[in-house]
């Protein structure tokens, strides 16, 4: 017979260890799995959030069966060995414009992400935000974004899966639904004419779903510049399985952007889908978002 005495103390126990489980369901794994839960860092006169990433391990890129996947994408595990911080959402054009004091962006706005800027003028915020910040700014690793966007995902979207309560894309960023892909293949000539009779363009940063690790637009609005230059076989060698960043020069003199966008059809949003473009290269449809290392 257990005893009042007896019976408080196997009480408190349980308590003990219920919390114990849930504190452990909510700490990061090294699979990328679960919620991030340290503060984030915020830079609050600019309107600046990170989250800080736990360093981990993933499967970069996509399997053989993916539809729509590029021959640049072997699927292989990448280990970050460190955490780092990454921004929320990507640059405002009131965030560039308040730092380098010009605003190059097609769609003016000043909570629509910044576009038109080139690789050089996005390292250039960088170098500017950690003068005046005093902290060290830079752009994400191809591995860390994609590490990032996954947030424990597998398939090829992140969040809920479904790309439409995700991100702004070519099918869902103007006036009316519209079936991008098919278009596309149909009448690639006229592709981006009919996106803009649509009234497709980008949206304001952080209005959409964020993934598991409350970061938005990784797949659309915008897509991105991230640090690296581009190989296409730089996967494929074993030696970049941990903290990659990428080869020391490109053939193609090009640099990664990674995401969609909100002119780019679903197969163009997937998480391990890479694009690449010399680094003078300004586009309506790409911006960047930033990254620090972590303490």
């Amino acid at each position: 017979m257990i005893t009042l005495s007896r019976l408080a103390i196997f009480c408190t126990i349980i308590a003990i260890l219920g919390c114990l489980t849930g504190v452990s369901s909510l700490t990061p794994v090294g699979s990328g799995a679960g919620p991030v839960v340290a503060k984030p860092f915020t830079l609050p006169d600019r309107r600046m959030t990170f989250i800080r990433i736990p360093n981990g391990e993933f499967l970069m890129g996509s399997p053989p069966d993916e539809p729509s996947r590029g021959d640049d994408e072997t699927q292989h595990k990448v280990t970050l060995a460190k955490p780092f911080y990454i921004q929320t959402t990507e640059v405002s054009q009131q965030q560039y414009e308040a730092v380098m004091g010009e605003n190059p962006s097609n769609f003016k706005g000043g909570d629509l992400p910044v576009e038109n800027v080139s690789w050089s003028q996005a390292a250039a915020f960088c170098y500017e935000l950690s003068r005046l910040e005093g902290k060290k700014f830079r752009l994400p690793s191809e591995a860390e974004w994609e590490y990032a966007a996954r947030a424990g995902a597998a398939g090829m979207v992140a969040g809920t899966g479904n790309l439409d309560e995700m991100v702004w894309y070519a099918d869902n960023s103007g006036f009316k639904k519209i079936d991008s892909a098919t278009l596309w293949d149909t009448d690639p000539s006229s592709y981006f004419a009919k996106l803009s009779d649509n009234g497709c363009r980008s949206r304001s940063v952080g209005i959409g779903r964020a993934n598991a690790w409350g970061l938005y637009d990784m797949q659309g609005n915008v897509s991105e510049w991230v640090a690296d230059w581009y190989s296409k076989d730089y996967y494929r060698d074993p030696a970049a399985n941990v903290d990659p960043t990428g080869p020391k020069k490109s053939d193609l003199g090009s640099r990664v952007i990674r995401g969609g966008s909100w002119g780019s059809d679903p197969r163009s949003c997937r998480l391990a889908k890479r694009d690449y473009n010399v680094p003078s290269t300004q586009s309506g449809s790409c911006g960047f978002r930033i990254a620090m290392d972590a303490d």
